[in-house]
């Protein structure tokens, strides 16, 4: 949960202020769009290898970084204190993978508002700014209510994505030493989890049933979802 609150929200958040600055009349505009959504369509293993040399407390750029301004390095992927409090999720190492995550999918966010936005009528926006909305109030009144369906979806599908995510933990967090969810198990999703059972402590039983469990907290949750969010949702006709 720590995992899905601390990349959902942000990954929604700057891909709609991308979406928003793309969505104007830019120079190179197209070349920005597919900067931003390059990382979407790169492999998930490679983009963590990538990273985890980035992340290297050896020889890593984001030591040299911080050598580079004075600060004192960090052990990074290998860090199981928080970054909040020594005792509280989450890690220093969650905390990178979730950094990794938000710059991994802010690109498809940043996308698929970009088509909402393309989608509101043009003659709204000119009758809001005739009456005298403009900047915050027209984004407020206007354009955030009309892309509530692309908001939604994006929403419900990150959820989703979030609480079954795998690829990037595991190579990042979750492969080193051990099974899963290294350091000290402060980067072990549940899907991370179901995997350890199942993989690497053959407890087959275990896995299924926790996999099963998994499967319906999802289900609960993009119930709950729908329920809560969807009577929000506002269509243009």
């Amino acid at each position: 949960m720590v995992y899905v609150a601390g990349t959902v929200p942000l990954e929604m958040a700057v891909g709609l202020g991308l979406a928003i600055l793309l969505h104007q009349r830019l120079r190179l505009r197209g070349l920005f769009r597919l900067l931003y959504f390059l990382p979407y369509v790169t492999s998930q293993v490679a983009v963590a290898l990538v990273w985890g040399w980035v992340f290297n407390p050896t020889y890593g750029a984001a030591n040299g970084l911080l050598a580079a301004v004075g600060a004192p390095a960090q052990t990074w992927l290998l860090q199981p204190n928080g970054i909040v409090a020594a005792n509280a999720p989450p890690s220093l190492a969650l905390a990178s993978i979730m950094l990794v995550t938000i710059w991994y999918y802010v690109g498809f966010h940043a996308v698929v508002f970009l088509s909402g936005l393309t989608a509101i009528p043009a003659e709204l926006t000119d009758a809001a700014r005739i009456d005298g909305a403009g900047g915050f109030r027209l984004f407020r009144h206007i354009t955030f209510p009309l892309l509530s369906p692309t908001t939604y979806f994006l929403l419900l599908v990150a959820t989703i994505g979030a609480m079954t995510s795998f690829n990037l933990i595991y190579v990042m967090g979750g492969g080193g030493s051990g099974c899963a969810g290294n350091p000290l198990g402060t980067t072990e999703v549940a899907a991370l989890f179901v995997f350890d059972r199942f993989w690497c402590q053959t407890q087959l039983g275990y896995a299924s049933a926790a996999a099963f469990a998994l499967g319906l907290v999802v289900l609960a949750v993009s119930a709950a979802n729908g329920r809560l969010f969807s009577r929000r949702v506002v269509y243009v006709g």
